[in-house]
């Protein structure tokens, strides 16, 4: 079974007793309702959250492409473009946790005890998140060794639900689930290098030195996924309530456009050319939250 990160369960107990003394608290004041009249959670509401949110990133394998430099003389330049060489980098899993906070406006109808809405909320986030590889390219007889860098960089900033909520209330107290759709912006960066090291050359020539080559690129895609939780909130009067939230989101995965630009004559011999990367992206997000109710 998947375990929260520690830093998710030590925010839990955090969040678990301080609404257990908001209850206490809640408990004694005489605008709340009794156990048999539950407190009155129909109609519009909006308020703030503020959580710890874990986001664990899918690096899926992708492939890079080097344009290798021989130390071959021509007439017409000192180097000449080998046939290229294809590295494959594997797939890697990276977590990230930071905290995360905005807002949420809903709207619920009660019958009763039962209690049925819908909920929108939008998050601030700082969700980064990164993997190398590193290759050792072997000499042969056109080539010097060589050294390849391949880096990936992940970040989401926001994310947001469309979620619909449905529970039970208990004197002050509401009980509910939730489940919706979920989008996040991710932005994925590479910055591959290629590092030729100089030596003597093919027949006699000098080999090198180069500068290493460079392909840094980035693409934007925003994902979106299903998200899945439950949560509690407790009635500190008539209009305002306060309450913990915990959800599980799978945001999908995009295919990011890393490519550089490819090499066509001598003057970009060297290239870094790497191929799609696909990249996924979940979240375990936990956040204690205050609304304030508009309805009558």
């Amino acid at each position: 079974m998947k375990q929260l990160p520690a830093d998710l369960k030590r925010f839990a107990f955090v969040c678990s007793g301080t609404l257990a003394a908001l209850t206490l608290a809640a408990t004694a004041s005489p605008v709340l309702a009794s156990a048999s009249t539950p407190a009155n959670w129909a109609g519009p509401y909006a308020g703030l959250n503020l959580g710890l949110s874990s986001g664990d990133y899918n690096f899926h394998g992708s492939d890079v492409d080097i344009e290798q430099i021989s130390g071959l003389p021509t007439n017409q330049a000192q180097v000449v473009i080998v046939p290229g060489l294809r590295l494959s980098t594997p797939g890697d899993h990276k977590r990230s946790t930071d905290f995360a906070g905005g807002g949420q406006v809903g709207w619920n109808s009660q019958h009763h005890t039962s209690v049925i809405g819908v909920e929108l909320d939008l998050d601030g986030v700082s969700r980064s998140a990164s993997t190398h590889s590193s290759f050792a390219v072997p000499m042969t007889a056109l080539t010097n060794t060589a050294t390849v860098g391949i880096n990936r960089d992940a970040r989401s900033d926001w994310a947001g639900s469309l979620r619909v909520r449905a529970g039970t209330a208990h004197g002050q107290a509401l009980y509910y689930g939730t489940l919706g759709i979920a989008m996040a912006q991710v932005k994925v960066r590479d910055h591959d290098t290629y590092t030729i090291n100089p030596g003597p050359g093919a027949e006699g020539s000098t080999f090198g030195p180069f500068p290493t080559f460079v392909n840094a690129k980035s693409q934007t895609h925003r994902l979106t996924g299903w998200t899945l939780g439950f949560g509690a909130q407790w009635a500190l009067s008539d209009r305002a309530s306060v309450g913990v939230e915990y959800r599980h989101t799978d945001y999908g995965s995009a295919t990011f456009n890393l490519a550089g630009p490819g090499s066509a004559d001598l003057s970009t011999a060297g290239a870094v050319l790497p191929q799609s990367a696909r990249v996924g992206l979940t979240d375990d997000q936990i956040n204690v939250r205050y609304s304030w109710r508009f309805g009558n």
